[in-house]
């Protein structure tokens, strides 16, 4: 398991094209891609471990070991979102880089 509860991830595949064929009769809400999410725990039973989300409460529904779990989504689909320092840090190093813009002079 990749990831605490708890934890900032952003979802980098939002591809649920297999669930949404396989689970359509339970009405399941998916995660966005480009989207921050927080991991609220994991979902053992199935092929893969699963995230559940804070802001996505699903219905349950059956694992591959016969258990009816929360429908999670396996945490390969997410990565851990940059911290405030890491964006901090990104956004000096482009303003320092980005070129100044002189102002017109009124004509």
């Amino acid at each position: 398991m990749k990831f605490n509860a708890g934890e900032s991830v952003i979802c980098i595949n939002d591809d649920f094209s297999w669930a949404r064929r396989n689970y359509r009769p339970y009405k399941l809400t998916y995660p966005v891609r480009g989207q921050c999410y927080v991991i609220r725990g994991y979902v053992i039973g199935g092929k893969k471990p699963a995230v559940v989300l804070q802001s996505i409460s699903n219905p349950r529904v059956p694992y591959n070991d016969g258990i009816w779990r929360e429908a999670g989504f396996w945490d390969e689909r997410f990565e851990r979102a940059p911290d405030i320092s890491e964006l901090r840090k990104i956004a000096e190093e482009v303003s320092r880089s980005a070129p100044l813009v002189a102002e017109k002079e009124d004509a």
